[in-house]
């Protein structure tokens, strides 16, 4: 079947096939040898099913420039013999090898040394080797003068082997062109780190740097540290390396011109105990001062490990820093207090995103000391802040709302959420809402999970309605009720810049939903309205659209409401339809998920809609839908003024001659539904014939989703000559639609990409957990 498709086609797929199963034929076909085949993948294949004739078709007929073969980790029969790796090593145009799992040992590495010279990249993680193979692979890296990747990740190499190879890569011709190394999980301890050092100072192009999980503790990680900062690197690695606290922080004192820094989880344990080895944190600031740096500025800076407050950040200010703006300071899970945070420089660190989540910043019932807060809001450029989960309470925000109010304040997004803010201090006389007019810069504000309550959230709505520039309010699970609703629906009036509010997991009530409705009725900027899991029952829908519905003003610039996981049943449906009538809503995408509506709740809002004219987009997933509602739905979608074109009807019951209806009314939208989402119906292959009827008159649908459903190998056979006429289609999800171990599923996938001329499901095979090497 393959073979009847393009060669442009063929030859792509080839690129991506586990050929093992394609040799035999491949031997004897004239078409598949004129092929270029550069590519050959073996990925999850064992070394006792790669049957001899196999490779050597491979390797001496093919001659493949890119050879993967991946086994399976921790399963001795994904072995490679040694006869099966010197026939790969004969291959003279071999520059990418992977051999990943397949446990070579040390007499594979001598097996695979002749090849090693002339590799771009070599792959040999979990392969058991030991410091001799290493020291083996070490003299063929010697002789390489194009090697760019090198990944010896999950061995055994330890101290000796990896000084034997950074010994290697220091005398070799390809320290100019290593750009990625990968030495993690190979018991590496200290004594090799005077090798890798000069390795390092040597390997100028060298930018990603693996090395976690090795035991070389803090001694070790300062005896290489100046190689590491001899040059620029983008990625560093070094978790669980048995590294201090202040060890990992304090290496970001000189790495202002690296591109990104990861320390991940590299503390070592409180008890464990002190040792004649681990170097103090002083004698660390002077040995990486020391190494003066001259390289362009970083852009992401990652130190999310438990540090070191006060000392670390001294330190990081500091080091030296150009006037270039650094785009993300992530020092996020830390230990770092409010006393650490008043070492900031103001004037000297640029920074775009500065990231201090989740540290400790206010303990206790501490109160924030003013200078600490203000260094974060005043740090120079900075336009994004997330201090979420710190432990602030209502002190460190008035801190914060001050620094605000400075006319050098650059903070454009500040995210708070996750604190014990509760804004009781927004009443005291200083706080004025007219304090807040100076607020120049602040656009988004995000307090979600926050106590703050109804009292909270009427002083804060009183106070950023001042905030000139503010667009986008989030507060979620903030526990406010009717009062609380009652202060954002004045907001809403009164606001002519919020273009995003979050309200979802709040508990509203009858009230509090009326004040809502009525505050989107008198707005007019807002563009979406998020009001998920507010538990919005029936009754309560109903006083939500009533609020609505009581003025005369029509809403025209809210694009999305959002009322996913709200109860509203029958009623609420009929409520939601009735604010959608004759356009006095004038949304674009509306969410009902999780609504319960049924039957009766569709059929309200189906008669609602009918004189809309501006939905596109409406998701019904997870509605109890049957196929007997299923033909007013459609008839709506067929005769209603608004063009939807997508449509998201996933989770419900649709099947049967509702299904046929529905489909049918969709044929008509031909022209405009352009995603269209059936996943986890009870759609089967006694239904297929319809879909795949309907694929043929909807030429012009770029996403269809299917997924869940029971289809089987025979509803596929059904639907793969209709993909022949589809044009456009860009998505085709098929996602568990067949019984794992079906015997004829192969068969099925096979006809889909033989009538598939853009091979437009073959992605999805993998995720379907078939074999492609049985098409």
């Amino acid at each position: 079947m393959l073979l009847q498709l393009p060669t442009d086609v063929l030859v792509e797929i080839l690129q991506h096939l586990n050929v093992t199963s394609l040799a035999a034929v491949a031997q004897t076909c004239s078409r598949l040898n004129a092929l270029p085949w550069p590519i050959v993948d073996l990925d999850s294949i064992s070394g006792a099913r790669l049957e001899p004739e196999e490779l050597e078709y491979i390797i001496l007929k093919r001659r493949p420039r890119l050879l993967r073969i991946k086994g399976f980790v921790g399963c001795a029969k994904a072995r490679l013999l040694t006869p099966q790796l010197e026939l790969i090593a004969s291959d003279s145009v071999l520059t990418h090898l992977r051999l990943h799992g397949v446990y070579i040992g040390d007499q594979g590495i001598q097996a695979i040394t002749p090849v090693v010279p002339q590799l771009v990249s070599l792959e040999l993680a979990y392969n058991n080797v030991s410091p001799a193979g290493a020291q083996t692979l070490a003299k063929a890296l010697k002789l390489n003068d194009t090697l760019e990747h090198l990944d010896l990740s999950s061995n055994s190499v330890q101290a000796a082997g990896a000084a034997s190879i950074a010994a290697a890569l220091t005398e070799a011709s390809c320290r100019a062109t290593l750009r990625y190394m990968d030495m993690s999980s190979n018991e590496v301890g200290g004594d090799a780190c005077d090798a890798l050092n000069q390795a390092f100072a040597s390997l100028a192009s060298l930018n990603h740097v693996a090395f976690s999980n090795n035991p070389i503790g803090d001694a070790g990680f300062a005896r290489l540290a100046p190689g590491l900062l001899a040059a620029p690197r983008n990625l560093v690695l070094f978790n669980q390396c048995f590294i201090a606290d202040e060890g990992t922080l304090l290496t970001c004192v000189r790495v202002m011109c690296w591109s990104v820094l990861k320390c991940h989880e590299s503390r070592v344990l409180a008890e464990r105990p002190a040792t004649p080895s681990r170097t103090c944190a002083a004698s660390l600031v002077t040995q990486l001062t020391l190494a003066e740096c001259a390289f362009p500025t970083c852009h992401t800076i990652h130190t999310r490990t438990y540090m070191s407050c006060i000392a670390g950040m001294k330190a990081l200010c500091s080091a030296p820093h150009t006037n270039e703006p650094i785009d993300t300071l992530n020092l996020s899970k830390n230990r770092i207090t409010a006393a650490g945070l008043a070492a900031l420089p103001t004037s000297s660190l640029v920074i775009n995103f500065l990231d201090l989540s989740s540290n400790p910043l206010q303990q206790g019932r501490a109160r924030v000391a003013p200078g600490s807060m203000e260094g974060v809001m005043l740090l120079q450029g900075v336009k994004r802040v997330d201090l979420s989960g710190c432990g602030l309470e209502d002190d460190g925000f008035e801190c914060m709302c001050n620094a605000l109010c400075s006319p050098h304040c650059t903070v454009e997004e500040l995210d708070i959420s996750n604190n014990q803010v509760t804004c009781t201090m927004l009443s005291m006389p200083h706080m004025a809402p007219s304090t807040f007019s100076g607020m120049h810069a602040l656009q988004k504000l995000t307090l979600n999970f926050t106590p703050l309550s109804d009292s909270g959230v009427r002083l804060l709505c009183e106070r950023v309605l001042h905030s000139p520039k503010l667009v986008e309010l989030r507060l979620a699970d903030t526990e406010f009720g009717a009062d609380g609703a009652l202060a954002v629906r004045d907001f809403l009036r009164k606001t002519k810049t919020l273009t995003h509010l979050d309200i979802s997991g709040n508990m509203l009530g009858p009230k509090g939903a009326f004040a809502i409705g009525e505050g989107l009725a008198l707005n007019s900027s807002l563009y979406k309205c998020y009001m998920s899991n507010c538990h919005l029952l029936r009754h309560v829908v109903e006083q939500f659209a009533q609020g609505f519905l009581t003025t005369e003003t029509r809403n025209s610039t809210l694009h999305t409401l959002a009322l996913s996981g709200n109860p509203m049943g029958a009623s609420g449906g009929n409520a939601i339809g009735s604010m959608l009538a004759h356009n006095k809503l004038g949304v674009s995408t509306l969410s009902l998920a999780g609504g319960s509506l049924g039957d009766a709740g569709l059929e309200g809002f189906v008669e609602g809609v009918r004189t809309n004219t501006t939905l596109k987009c409406l998701n019904l997933k997870g509605n109890r839908i049957t196929p007997e509602s299923l033909g007013k739905l459609g008839d709506l979608l067929e005769h209603t003024q608004s063009r939807i074109t997508c449509l998201d009807l996933s989770r419900n019951l649709l099947t049967g001659d509702g299904l046929v209806v529905f489909l049918r009314h969709i044929t008509a939208l031909k022209r405009h539904m352009q995603r269209l989402v059936l996943s986890d119906n009870q759609i089967n292959e006694v239904n297929v014939h319809t879909v795949a009827h309907f694929l043929r008159q909807n030429p012009n649908l770029a996403h269809l989703s299917l997924s869940g459903n029971k289809l089987g190998s025979k509803g596929l056979r059904i639907l793969s000559p209709a993909l022949q006429d589809v044009k456009h289609l860009r998505q085709l999800e098929l996602l568990q639609v067949v019984s794992h171990g079906a015997r004829d599923a192969a068969d099925a996938f096979r006809a889909l990409i033989k009538e598939n001329r853009h091979v437009l499901v073959l992605r999805e095979l993998n995720a379907l957990q078939f074999d492609c090497s049985q098409l």
